[in-house]
């Protein structure tokens, strides 16, 4: 079996032990703190009864809490689901649905959904788990690589589909990424893009974490200050955007803030960098264009 998230990130643990993993706001985490809390997490959802293969759509914010728990899902082979803040119920339904999942997570701000399983994370980024919970009800198609996750399309082709990937996937991606970047432990990455969009998942928040960088989390760009100081609190030297954010954007009257940036690139482009770049490839951009295997017979999600 090819090498697992959990794995790497134990491994930059022992490694870097003592260097600052993650911060937002008040919060600041070693690698080795880091490795305690998604541990203590996972050991929480094994308590609360979490199977392997158990698929959990979540709504969160951008959150250190939600990233810890997205990465003891890694630690415990259950396989999370995120959704925008921003979807309807009728569509976190169907896509409930969809993925034959077995728990819905939200954060206090959405209105439970009825008849289906429900969770909370409180703002102190405790999960209270649904008391019952059903088994899986399909099994995964089996990959040289384990399943990690689960995306759901924004439907622009049709109705919103599910997108599979392995840690294989992921990783691939990641190290992709730094052939192409040149980027390493000793550059510190700015995540503001939304979690629940593979770019932002897999190219702003994973990397830095197997990689030995350091993460600081900013919940939205907006309000707009509230980033360009983190920016400089913590001297990110590298920050992810989309096509419509650029450092020229004269709306966001902060440009000499970001040109100073060694690295601004987006997810179909390098925005501005003064660096040297390989080429980018814009299939971050969609996450249809994601490339996944199937077995003979896929669950009926996948087709």
């Amino acid at each position: 079996m090819k090498e697992t998230i959990p794995e790497r990130i134990k491994n930059i643990a022992h490694e870097y032990s003592h260097k600052t993993a993650i911060s937002q706001g008040n919060v600041s985490l070693t690698y080795e703190e880091l490795l305690k809390e998604i541990e203590k997490e996972a050991l929480r959802m094994e308590k609360a009864g979490l199977k392997p293969g158990m698929r959990v759509v979540t709504v969160f914010p951008n959150s250190f809490f939600a990233l810890r728990f997205f990465l003891a899902c890694f630690f415990t082979q259950v396989v999370p689901l995120p959704l925008s803040t921003r979807y309807p119920q009728e569509l976190v339904h169907r896509i409930f649905h969809l993925a034959d999942a077995q728990m819905l997570l939200a954060d206090t701000s959405l209105t439970p959904i009825a008849n289906l399983p429900w969770g909370v994370m409180e703002e102190n980024g405790l999960i209270h788990y649904p008391p019952s919970l059903l088994p899986p009800s399909e099994s995964f198609p089996q990959f040289e690589s384990p399943v990690a996750c689960l995306f759901s399309t924004s439907g622009t082709t049709g109705l919103p589909k599910l997108v599979m990937l392995t840690h294989g996937n992921l990783l691939s991606d990641i190290d992709s990424c730094f052939d192409l970047v040149d980027i390493s432990p000793q550059d510190r990455m700015l995540g503001v893009l939304p979690m629940f969009h593979v770019f932002g998942f897999s190219i702003a928040y994973l990397p830095p974490l197997v990689k030995g960088m350091t993460l600081t989390i900013v919940p939205s760009l907006f309000p707009f200050q509230q980033f360009i100081e983190a920016l400089k609190k913590d001297q990110s030297t590298v920050f992810l955007g989309f096509p419509p954010f650029s450092p020229s954007s004269p709306e966001h009257g902060q440009r000499h803030t970001l040109t100073s940036l060694p690295c601004v690139f987006s997810s179909v482009e390098v925005t501005h960098c003064r660096r040297e770049f390989g080429r980018i490839s814009n299939k971050f951009s969609d996450v249809e264009s994601w490339k996944a295997t199937a077995s003979p017979k896929p669950p009926r999600w996948f087709r």
